[in-house]
């Protein structure tokens, strides 16, 4: 029996012309079992894991099983006697010879023998000794307890930092635990980001520089940058439902619109908006701050409100919530079903919808749990 940590990876002699078990059907299960499916001639392989297994490319979660590690899938039921199943049981394994000694003549004992091999690979656990020291004091208990992954992942803010420590930040794989089963945080093609946004917080917060931004004075420039975000960011792409762009327009300047790149949809977004609007305010000697509902718009309501069901909008639906928008006089309307209404022929985005455009536009194509 083997650990997928010392399980033989570079020979196939442990596995030629054997049964062999794998529990665990994530992708470091898989792709063990598409070595020895293709490359060592096992007399049967079996796949089992707790729950069903789940596609990269149906759930546009990398972190769930890669096409290339899927050839068990491809000779179950076809080529071969490979198995794929989900099960939940406890197999204790006995003995390694085919036969009891203690009989009078051979008889078979069922479900074990020197030629199956059973290999573990049900995942990880984090090792949750680790101590984090700050201005002398030591604390441990920065990794997550909820649920079924309690202490896999550290616990972060949504700009990456400790819970338990706010000056000490999260860098790469290890800060997945702010979007696990949602987006690639946790992989070299979303972290990349991520570790760009975190050094950009560290620096407003602890250098008290601006955050980047772009100024738009026209609606239809605005526009045609929104959807060429939606369409050619990487970002927004691998971070969907993590991620944003977010427009804002200060008081006293009307016409302008404020342009924030690829910053965390969470609460936490309020921060980072009032730095730029303070900033703008600042170099262009504008009117006082006023309250935060004067110059942002939150993701409440709308936001929440469709992005929990994965489902695409219908176009009809999109234009009523559209209309609904242009004629709100608060930056938080009440969405509601409405009567059909008249076709305004106004521009896509206006003084009252920009923010909740930016993101309807990327809801259309990022949202968590899009299908295709």
């Amino acid at each position: 029996m083997y650990n997928y940590d010392d399980a033989p990876i570079d020979e196939c002699s442990a596995y030629t012309d054997k049964y062999v078990v794998i529990f665990g059907n994530g992708n470091a299960a898989t792709e063990l079992s598409t070595f020895i499916v293709e490359e060592c001639a096992a007399t049967r392989t079996w796949v089992i894991g707790r729950k069903v297994l789940t596609p990269s490319h149906m759930s546009h979660y990398v972190g769930n099983v890669r096409t290339h590690n899927m050839a068990v899938l491809e000779s179950y039921q076809l080529k071969s006697l490979d198995v794929v199943t989900e099960e939940s049981f406890t197999v204790a394994i006995d003995r390694k010879t085919l036969f009891d000694e203690d009989q009078t003549r051979d008889q078979a004992v069922y479900g074990s023998g020197d030629n199956i091999v059973v290999i573990y690979s049900g995942g990880f656990k984090t090792n949750d000794g680790v101590e984090i020291e700050v201005d002398g004091d030591k604390t441990t208990s920065i990794y997550k307890e909820d649920g079924l992954f309690k202490k896999r992942y550290l616990n972060l803010g949504s700009f990456n930092e400790i819970a338990a420590s706010k000056d000490v930040y999260a860098l790469g794989a290890i800060s997945h635990g702010s979007d696990y089963k949602e987006s690639s945080g946790g992989f070299v093609h979303g972290f990349r980001y991520t570790v760009e946004t975190t050094m950009k917080f560290v620096a407003m917060k602890l250098k008290n520089r601006a955050w980047p931004y772009k100024v738009f004075r026209d609606e239809k420039e605005v526009e045609a940058y929104a959807l060429a975000r939606i369409q050619t960011s990487s970002a927004l792409w691998h971070l969907q439902a993590f991620y944003g762009d977010v427009v804002i327009q200060p008081p006293g300047h009307p016409g302008v619109y404020l342009y924030i790149e690829q910053i965390p949809v969470s609460w936490e977004l309020d921060v980072v908006s009032y730095n730029v609007v303070s900033d703008f305010q600042a170099k262009n000697k504008g009117n006082p701050m006023g309250t935060f509902n004067d110059w942002t718009i939150t993701l409440e309501n709308l936001l929440l409100k469709h992005f929990s069901t994965g489902e695409y909008l219908l176009n009809a639906e999109l234009r009523s919530e559209m209309n609904v928008l242009r004629n709100c006089k608060t930056p938080k309307p009440k969405i509601k079903k409405q009567e059909t209404q008249k076709q305004e022929d106004s521009t896509l985005i206006d003084s009252t919808s920009v923010t909740y455009l930016t993101f309807r536009s990327a809801y259309l194509i990022f949202l968590r749990g899009l299908r295709y």
